[in-house]
């Protein structure tokens, strides 16, 4: 069953969320703001989705440092609605964007395309698992998982 981690501060609008997807058989995680984010987030989940206005530390900057540990998709779900405001979000690591108020039968199709991409693109990617994986060859090693090459020397 994959883990769907859905950050928001309002009440109303995660509970309704959660309804929805539990309804779908994903199990759902919440966290009322970015640090709670943080804390919860591991390697266990498949996909955040975020709210970007919300208290102690906002979407963007809780997205930012995910970015520095975790490759889960992270779709936004946000009144910000902008195109400045989505732009930001996906230069920031964001996978996706939706405003609100939104469709929840998009929000299912969008949820299940980015965990079903995630899958298939991404599986065994940086940080998804600990173990280095590579390729060597010819003096160079390939660090599958990682995207970083190292030139070995020769003895």
């Amino acid at each position: 069953m994959d883990k769907i981690l859905v950050v928001e501060d309002d009440k109303t609008v995660y509970s309704g969320i959660k309804k929805l997807l539990e309804l779908q058989h994903y199990s759902v995680v919440i966290a009322q703001n970015g640090m709670e984010a943080l804390e919860k987030i591991d390697e266990s989940f498949s996909l955040v989705i975020m709210d970007i206005m919300m208290p102690q530390l906002d979407g963007i900057e809780t997205c930012r440092r995910m970015r520095e540990r975790h490759s889960v998709p992270i779709l936004f779900l946000s009144a910000k609605s902008e195109e400045l405001d989505k732009l930001e979000g996906l230069e920031m690591g964001g996978d996706d964007y939706m405003t609100k108020p939104f469709s929840n039968m998009e929000l299912i199709s969008k949820v299940k395309a980015l965990i079903r991409r995630y899958r298939v693109y991404d599986s065994g990617s940086v940080n998804r698992t600990n173990k280095d994986e590579s390729i060597e060859a010819d003096g160079l090693k390939l660090f599958t998982n990682r995207n970083k090459v190292e030139l070995m020397m020769m003895r």
